[in-house]
């Protein structure tokens, strides 16, 4: 970068220089220069496609995603026949969550360059996410066919295994609801650390069975594809679309990296109404399982006359649900299967795992090109850890998490000074400024482990999240991730259950309901971002932790009905303060002044869905992969 600045002193007229110092800023993590300098650049050769392009990237990066499409189509128009133009256009439609564009792109590009693994990858990623399951596995079978060119990361064609066998599976299962699909247990332990690895399949067998889902033949067309046994959206399901979409969008971060992404949006908001659903089906069962236990009279206290001071509107739905309920409520269940083995649906008690693992199965279908396994169903070594996530890695800062490289540097710094060998070492390092001046005061590769302060065992500190630094010959890297050893996936699972039960009780006190109902809010809000908090110090899952922790917890305040309606301020990501907040008190002086005054009681997302719940909208994954892959317009030629 020094570099090029040195060469526009003396040559300020020099394009090509200017733009190499563009791509500089834009690895640095300094987007919003970046697209000034590449403004500049256009300005004076219109024409230079390869800017264009580059352009594009960084707007993409500093999250303008119209303008990135814009800018993108420009250099496609310039130089029509030019593969490498339309892989990135096809990438970028992907991070949009557009995979009907992707599929035309990848397709268009494949007309220019039938070899290219990538889209050929995107191509049947694509068909695999809209439901046309056989049409994917015939394209994962022809990547699968493909030998590895020496020199070449066999990883695509690897993963081509995994997606096809996903893809299987979710054909034979394409007539059974959310609760039965569970590819975390089905397909195995050892399928789930391969996949997530993406290790060669050869690990697998010969114990290993094939999934036979989807019926493949070159001639059977869309057999066996969701978009061919399925009719038009009903107009009350458009509407819970649009609601979803509208809540769903709650989860998105106002941060460079981050794009609008409607199919996320729109898998986030049916999730957490789903979650509604079944949290507040546990919570009805707990509190009829109360109200027995108390006698007749209690529950006739505790009905009525409590809920009608509540409000009209809240009173309204919750004779609905209670009439849903009463009606069998069977896909209100989560039927997984724990140490009681299989539930019955509809007499299901939630825990916190079945919370969970609701919108887990949700982010699994929303993209099921991502490996999102919990970490406990792995393969059974002692330890196993999350995706390692760098902040920075060369001169390259990750732009989504830029907000956070000098507080993850200062939590790094002051835990290694705890344990610095002498007082000349921690000298050193309480003076260091950066990641070089950090790495030459320890002398060596470091990390750290963030700690967290117990709730559920007051005094008890946990392992958080491991902080490590380390150093090539040519640059630095800084980077996070999570370690899963037995005994901490236990220690969480405490510390989550007790969380729960905690809140379970908030919930349910009506005394304090109906005595100070500011109060009673408060301890629910409290409760739910304490699950919030040791979700994200607990990061049990493969991928998707951020996503899942953030579409819990607001369909947790939907339970309680409460709508969160505020994003989070800009640079602020809930997950970041939740991993290095040691303190669940820190956690919640971060996030409470933003979150609880946007809390509307009313509800209004609620009257704009259909009154039985989500489970029997979309009663099968069949429903759910339409009403995910729908759009209203057709995909743009590429």
């Amino acid at each position: 970068m020094r570099d090029f600045e040195a060469v526009l002193l003396l040559s300020p007229h020099n394009h090509n220089a200017r733009a190499h110092l563009a791509q500089a800023l834009l690895e640095a993590g300094r987007s919003a220069e970046a697209v000034d300098e590449l403004r500049a650049v256009m300005a004076v050769m219109p024409q230079y496609w390869q800017v264009q392009v580059v352009l594009g990237q960084a707007l993409m990066v500093a999250g303008h995603a119209n303008e990135a499409d814009e800018v993108l189509r420009g250099a496609m128009g310039m130089d029509a026949r030019n593969a490498d133009i339309h892989r990135i256009y096809a990438n970028f439609q992907l991070s949009l969550g557009h995979h009907h564009t992707v599929l035309s792109t990848a397709q268009h590009t494949l007309s220019l360059a039938p070899s290219d693994i990538e889209m050929r990858f995107l191509e049947a990623c694509s068909l695999h996410a809209m439901g046309r399951w056989a049409e994917a596995v015939l394209k994962y079978n022809d990547l699968m066919s493909l030998t590895p060119q020496p020199g070449t990361d066999p990883g695509k064609l690897y993963q081509a295994f995994y997606q096809r066998e996903l893809a299987q599976y979710m054909a034979g299962r394409q007539s059974k609801p959310l609760a039965l699909f569970r590819p975390c247990d089905h397909l195995g332990r050892l399928f789930n650390e391969a996949w997530s690895k993406r290790l060669a399949p050869s690990v697998l067998f010969p114990g290993y069975e094939l999934q036979r889902g989807a019926r493949t033949t070159r001639t059977t067309g869309d057999h066996g594809n969701a978009k061919a046994a399925l009719p038009e959206l009903s107009p009350a399901l458009l509407l819970l679309l649009g609601a979803a979409e509208r809540v769903g969008a709650l989860t998105a971060y106002d941060w460079h990296g981050f794009l609008p992404n409607t199919r996320q949006y729109r898998m986030a908001g049916l999730a957490m109404m789903d979650i509604r659903d079944l949290v507040r089906h546990t919570w009805q069962r707990m509190a009829d399982k109360r109200a027995s236990q108390m006698g007749e009279g209690v529950a006739a206290e505790g009905s009525g006359a409590s809920e009608g001071r509540r409000g009209q509107r809240r009173q309204q739905r919750e004779q609905q649900e209670r009439g849903e309920e009463g009606k069998g409520g069977g896909g209100m269940g989560d039927g997984a299967r724990g140490k009681r083995g299989r539930r019955r649906w509809g007499e299901t008690v939630a825990g916190w795992r079945e919370v969970y693992d609701r919108v887990v199965r949700w982010r699994q279908l929303a993209e099921p090109s991502t490996a999102v396994v919990w970490l406990d169903r792995l393969s059974g070594s002692e330890q196993h850890a999350t995706l390692d996530t760098p902040l920075m890695n060369g001169q390259s800062i990750n732009a989504r998490y830029s907000p956070y490289y000098n507080r993850t540097l200062q939590v790094l710094q002051s835990l290694l000074l705890k344990d610095a060998p002498s007082e000349n070492k921690k000298q050193q390092l309480a003076a260091a400024g950066s990641v070089e001046e950090v790495w030459a005061a320890v002398g060596a590769d470091s990390w750290a482990m963030i700690p967290c302060h117990s709730t559920a065992t007051p005094g008890m500190l946990l392992n958080g999240t491991r902080i490590s630094l380390s150093r090539t010959p040519t640059f630095y890297r800084l980077s996070i991730n999570v370690f899963a050893t037995p005994a901490r996936i236990l220690q969480y699972d405490h510390e989550m259950d007790a969380a729960w039960k905690a809140l379970c009780a908030a919930y349910l006190d009506s005394a304090l309901r109906d005595s100070n109902l500011s109060e009673y809010r408060h301890r629910i809000h409290r409760a739910i971002l304490t699950l919030t908090f040791y979700w994200y110090q607990y990061g049990p899952l493969t991928r998707g932790t951020a996503m899942v922790g953030y579409v819990t917890m607001l369909g947790l305040f939907l339970a309680a009905d409460m709508q969160v309606t505020a994003l989070a301020p800009r640079g602020l990501q809930v997950d970041w303060e939740g991993i290095l907040s040691p303190h669940l008190d820190s956690f919640i002086a971060a996030v409470s002044p933003w979150l609880v005054p946007s809390i509307d009681y009313d509800c209004p997302i609620l009257h704009d869905r259909p009154s039985v719940p989500i489970a029997e909208s979309l009663p099968s994954l069949l429903h759910i992969i339409h009403a995910l892959s729908y759009s209203a317009q057709p995909a743009p030629a590429a």
